[in-house]
């Protein structure tokens, strides 16, 4: 088992040689010697964990983050015509034809040629198996480049193996050969984006209302002078509506004026057989007298309630000390509900034909 300072050491090793791949890649290289390097960082992971020491766990995390910059760096230097790519952007399109065509071929009856069909050693670029096509499609031109693994060599001669089979669709150029539909289900399908409607693509139909300019009226300079009117108190008065209290005085002098002293049936008094809102506010002003001794109410030899102004003495002492009286005496409230129906019935019933409070 190694000691922590070996796996230290290592480490370091590690860190080394990834400060000299950032700049061999920088300027376009392998990107297989990278990964032998990822190879020996994750076979150092399990000695770490056996050995439980934080200043390893910490050197490791250093190595991470060098390996995540070289892996930004390889990325970012990647072309997709190297010959040592998986996946060069001809590749892409073919592949994607391919994808499209399926159904055309299928209804046209055309025969899809596959990897097994092909022979590398019968190619028409005049090349033989051993021999490996270069980047740039150039046939058996030798390369300046250093000598490549045998792992490689097998892995391009399977790529251009399926170059040779994608070659085939190279005639079909077509829009209408193709199924787009097909290929737009495959993106919905693998892709990250929110699925949306057909009204959310484009704006709604609003249509925004026309704006009217109206004509301003022009002065007329031929107009009329106007003053304000002088008002005075009589003026101010004059459409003013009449109070309540003034309504009370009223209804309580036509009272005296017409009835003197005398006693009088109380239906008699209010109701006003050609409107009934007038009986209501009759009734309504009638209340107020009663409420202020002006008026008394009796029972009448009919049953009927009658009405009658109250009688006050003549001596003045006793005058005032009957009021005293009357307003300490004990009083009875009474809740007469008028209705259209009972207004009517009273008014044929006591053979009412002109109101009594014709003010």
């Amino acid at each position: 088992m190694e000691s922590e300072h070996e796996v230290q050491q290592l480490y370091r090793d590690i860190q080394n040689e990834i400060t000299v791949l950032k700049t061999r890649l920088s300027k376009g290289g392998d990107v297989a010697v990278a990964q032998d390097v990822y190879k020996r960082a994750e076979a150092l992971f399990p000695k770490v964990s056996s050995l439980k020491n934080n200043r390893l766990f910490a050197q490791d995390a250093r190595v991470v983050a060098d390996l995540s910059e070289l892996t930004q760096i390889c990325i970012r230097n990647l072309d997709f015509d190297d010959e040592f790519s998986l996946v060069s952007l001809d590749d892409v399109v073919q592949y994607s034809k391919a994808y499209m065509l399926r159904d055309y071929l299928q209804l046209s009856g055309v025969e899809v040629k596959t990897e097994k069909t092909f022979d590398l050693s019968a190619d028409s670029d005049g090349t033989g198996g051993g021999t490996v096509e270069g980047g740039n499609d150039a046939g058996g031109e030798t390369s300046d480049a250093a000598p490549q693994r045998p792992e490689h060599i097998s892995e391009m001669l399977q790529i251009n193996k399926k170059r040779k089979v994608l070659r085939q669709y190279d005639q079909y150029t077509h829009f209408t050969q193709f199924n787009w539909y097909r290929m737009g289900t495959l993106f919905n399908k693998v892709s990250k984006l929110p699925p949306t409607t057909d009204h959310l693509l484009g704006p709604f139909g609003f249509e925004r209302k026309k704006r009217v300019l109206k004509e301003r009226a022009a002065r007329d300079g031929l107009a009329e002078k106007s003053t304000a009117e002088n008002l005075s108190k009589e003026t101010l008065t004059s459409g003013q509506e009449i109070t309540t209290p003034e309504q009370v005085q009223r209804c309580f002098k036509i009272l005296k004026r017409k009835n003197g002293m005398n006693s009088i049936n109380l239906f008699q008094f209010v109701l006003d057989p050609n409107s009934y809102s007038k009986s209501v506010e009759n009734l309504f002003y009638t209340s107020f007298l009663l409420k202020e001794n002006k008026l008394q109410m009796t029972e009448g030899n009919d049953g009927m309630p009658e009405i009658a102004i109250y009688k006050h003495s003549k001596d003045r002492t006793n005058d005032n000390n009957d009021g005293q009286r009357g307003r300490g005496d004990h009083q009875n409230h009474i809740i007469f509900q008028l209705d259209m129906p009972t207004w009517q019935k009273l008014v044929a019933k006591l053979g009412i034909k002109e109101p009594f409070l014709d003010y």
